[in-house]
């Protein structure tokens, strides 16, 4: 108690400018501090703002150019559609004569398209008779799976279903649709027809390489940056770091926490107020 008599004595005895300095410069002190703080939070959201603009012009600019190698795939099996000795190959009793036409046909066509790798063409005919597809990929003529095995795959009834029109799916090495192929996939599946009668002739199987495409549309310069292309089911067909192909959103560290009873798109609102990252999409 006589202490702080005593302070408070000496504070009472102190000149006028001591006194208010005493004052001032806790007050002055208090006030930059918050004019710091509120400063650098300005400053912060601006920065996150403007990194959000950089990775959604980013996300655009890329699905652009995936969307233009898709048109691409298309056109290719337009193309194959149109193409008279494919036509020939796919109704003739004596396919082998129509196989070097085709193939001097499609290796012009993948060597300037560049990104399509892989082909295989099926007759619908041979379902029963176990004749070998026709296959071929940028090195030359090669082995595709039999046609008896492929009816059996998710490859062939969704491109039955959809009676021409073309679907897409990942292709695994273990799948064995491009035999002796190691590597993942991006697939295009489509029924051929008949160029004078419109019925189904054929089908064919065009193969990308999906690390490739990773490679080539996804890699950036920023290394604190990841991309993935990713299906309706959470598959991811394409990513910047390929050991992700293959693998669902929920095994990535972005979607840890996400509920997996929500569907793709939620999981992905879910992660737009996430600390640690930003989420483009």
């Amino acid at each position: 108690m006589n202490r702080n008599i005593r302070l408070l004595s000496r504070y009472r005895h102190l000149p006028l400018q001591f006194k208010l300095l005493l004052w001032f410069v806790p007050l002055l002190l208090v006030t930059i501090f918050a004019m710091g703080w509120n400063s650098y939070q300005i400053s912060s959201q601006q920065v996150v703002e403007k990194m959000k603009q950089s990775q959604d012009h980013l996300t655009r600019k890329t699905a652009e150019q995936i969307d233009e190698m898709v048109r691409g795939m298309i056109s290719f099996s337009n193309t194959l559609f149109l193409d008279e000795s494919v036509q020939r190959l796919l109704v003739s009793s004596e396919a082998q004569k129509e196989r070097n036409s085709v193939f001097k046909t499609v290796t012009n066509l993948m060597v300037a398209g560049n990104s399509i790798q892989s082909l295989i063409l099926y007759s619908l005919e041979d379902q029963n008779n176990g004749a070998e597809p026709f296959a071929a990929n940028q090195a030359g003529l090669t082995t595709g799976m039999k046609f008896s095995n492929f009816v059996q795959t998710s490859y062939y009834k969704e491109a039955v279903e959809a009676a021409g029109s073309p679907t897409f799916g990942l292709s695994r090495p273990t799948d064995g649709i491009f035999v002796g192929d190691h590597y993942h996939k991006i697939v295009l599946s489509r029924i051929i027809k008949n160029v004078y009668t419109l019925k189904p002739a054929g089908l064919a199987v065009i193969g990308v390489d999906a690390g490739k495409i990773g490679s080539q549309y996804l890699d950036n310069s920023e290394d604190d940056v990841d991309m993935f292309v990713v299906d309706r089911d959470g598959l991811i067909i394409t990513a910047s770091n390929r050991s992700w192909i293959g693998k669902r959103d929920l095994d990535l560290p972005y979607f840890a926490d996400s509920d997996p009873k929500l569907n793709l798109e939620q999981r992905l609102e879910s992660t737009a107020d996430h600390k640690q990252w930003i989420v483009s999409h």
